[in-house]
């Protein structure tokens, strides 16, 4: 595996396997998830599905081979949020203009991306602003989760969300498998993720 250059990276096979694998149960839920919201909105479930499992495999595929990173690329679950819910289905924008709305930003990002203007961006960003928006996209992801497993539900009253039933059997289960993961993080076992995943 000369072509990755493990041992100078200070990996091996076997590591990056794991991590492969790991990376790729973390990030399948995506192939559902993606197709879920976007059909909500009237996109068309099964396009949406082959269209999310060849931006990961193929982007993923290329980013390895060309970029030779280990990284993964898969569909931004935010900006899926973002088109159904708040573009679609909250201002009434059409499908082919939020898809060519998408289009146009990818086309600007890669431009940006291209001219070292993102890497300026980068690093003049205040720290504190990096933070908030890394941590804002995680709460709203995490509300997304949270949505789906009934852990949060739309109350249809002046708040927004209310508390699910903590007894309910996906709940119940998200937060095991939440609170194995962080026990087998703090114990240090290798694979923790992978592990409660199975």
């Amino acid at each position: 595996m000369s072509l990755f250059n493990f041992e100078e990276r200070g990996s091996n096979v076997r590591q990056e396997m794991i991590a492969g694998l790991t990376t790729f149960l973390a990030m399948v839920y995506s192939i559902f998830v993606v197709p879920g919201m976007l059909s909500q909105a009237g996109f068309p479930a099964e396009s949406v599905f082959i269209a999310t499992c060849l931006v990961s495999g193929l982007g993923s595929i290329l980013i390895g081979l060309w970029a030779n990173a280990p990284m993964a690329i898969g569909s931004a679950i935010s900006l899926t949020a973002f088109t159904a819910f708040s573009l679609v289905l909250g201002q009434g924008i059409s499908i082919p203009v939020a898809l060519g709305a998408i289009f146009l930003m990818g086309v600007v990002f890669t431009l940006i991306s291209v001219t070292g203007v993102r890497s300026w961006i980068l690093r003049n960003l205040p720290s504190s602003i990096a933070h908030g928006a890394g941590i804002g996209i995680g709460l709203f992801l995490l509300l997304i989760a949270a949505t789906n497993v009934k852990l949060v539900i739309n109350s249809g009253i002046d708040i927004p969300v209310k508390m699910g039933e903590f007894t309910s059997f996906p709940v119940m289960m998200s937060l095991l498998g939440l609170a194995a993961i962080v026990g087998l993080e703090r114990l240090k076992v290798k694979g923790s993720i992978l592990w409660v995943i199975i």
